[in-house]
């Protein structure tokens, strides 16, 4: 191999997944999904398949399949990610935390029954101790507040209702202080909340 084509080539991979990541930004999925594909192909040559580098563009790959409803693609590929990152950095790196989120929103999106529910619990619930333990709890943070929302979704399908209700009030608490009150993500979350909130008023009266 010429002197300097591993750098090339390098270079080359990390435009890739950049390109990847603002196609999806301008919501273009299926795009930005071949950038990640090329990405994945020169990173994985240069650097190893279980280097930090590919472990990054598998997850933004995984993010992607999943809005392209690919839910089992995404899977596979936050699994791979969350292994790299877990070998590389240890099990409590914010990296590999942000990969079980991940992984725990996919597994309850795909519906995979009461032990993928379980799974995906343990998993958001592992990835929100590590952001919270990371984070100064003075500062608001989107990972944690976006981990709190996921891990409510989750509680929800399980029926731990009062929970659930806990983690959407922290993550509204976050997306305030971040996005305002005026946010979709706030939104969402206090939608989410105060039908908690009615439909355990009325379990407790026998409405």
């Amino acid at each position: 191999m010429l002197p300097g084509i591993s750098w090339v080539r390098a270079g080359l991979g990390r435009t890739c997944n950049n390109l990847g990541v603002a196609l999806a930004k301008l919501n273009r999925p299926m795009a930005a999904g071949h950038a990640f594909e090329a990405a994945y192909g020169i990173m994985a040559l240069i650097h190893g398949a279980g280097s930090p580098e590919v472990a990054t563009v598998l997850l933004n790959w995984a993010v992607v399949l999943e809005k392209r409803g690919a839910l089992r693609g995404s899977i596979e590929g936050v699994l791979t990610s969350l292994t790299a990152r877990r070998r590389l950095y240890g099990d409590r790196s914010i990296l590999v935390s942000e990969a079980k989120n991940n992984l725990g929103i996919n597994l309850w999106k795909l519906g995979a029954g009461d032990t993928g529910l379980k799974a995906a619990e343990k998993e958001l619930v592992d990835a929100l101790f590590v952001k919270t333990q990371s984070h100064d709890e003075n500062l608001p943070s989107i990972l944690i507040a976006n981990s709190s929302t996921n891990l409510g979704l989750v509680r929800t399908s399980l029926g731990k209702y009062e929970e659930a209700v806990a983690n959407f009030e922290k993550a509204s608490g976050h997306y305030k202080l971040l996005l305002g009150n005026e946010s979709t993500e706030i939104g969402d979350v206090w939608t989410c909340s105060n039908s908690l909130r009615n439909f355990i008023f009325c379990s407790c009266f026998g409405y």
